[in-house]
């Protein structure tokens, strides 16, 4: 998905109205009442934080809102709240909290990369 530069002002995402009711009325899986759900549902890149026209993720979210200082640190501390909880939070395994912090990583390999 393209950002959608006109919906952005001073680093800030303006959304309209249909937009916010939208994002704060979606259901976060769509089909959560069916037995499914838990298959569908990607734990890297949830639905939910698809909130912001011409933002996929919440990478995407955080570039926009915080300086690269800030979005750094940003990084640091949830790839520190993920090796604390590491297979201790109920629904969410080992491997998958594995997961998530190799792709905060990876996010700031790329951004220690492109100074």
């Amino acid at each position: 998905m393209e950002r959608d530069e006109s919906n952005i002002k001073d680093g800030v995402v303006i959304l309209n109205k249909e937009d916010m009711y939208k994002a704060i009325t979606r259901p976060i899986c769509p089909s959560h009442e069916e037995a499914s759900c838990e298959e569908e549902y990607d734990y890297i890149k949830p639905n939910h934080y698809q909130l912001f026209p011409g933002m996929e993720d919440t990478f995407e979210i955080h570039k926009a809102y915080l300086t690269r200082e800030e979005y750094v640190g940003w990084l640091k501390g949830t790839i520190l709240k993920y090796k604390i909880r590491i297979g201790e939070k109920p629904g969410e395994s080992f491997d998958r909290d594995m997961a998530k912090i190799n792709v905060y990583r990876e996010e700031m390999r790329k951004l220690i990369k492109n100074v």
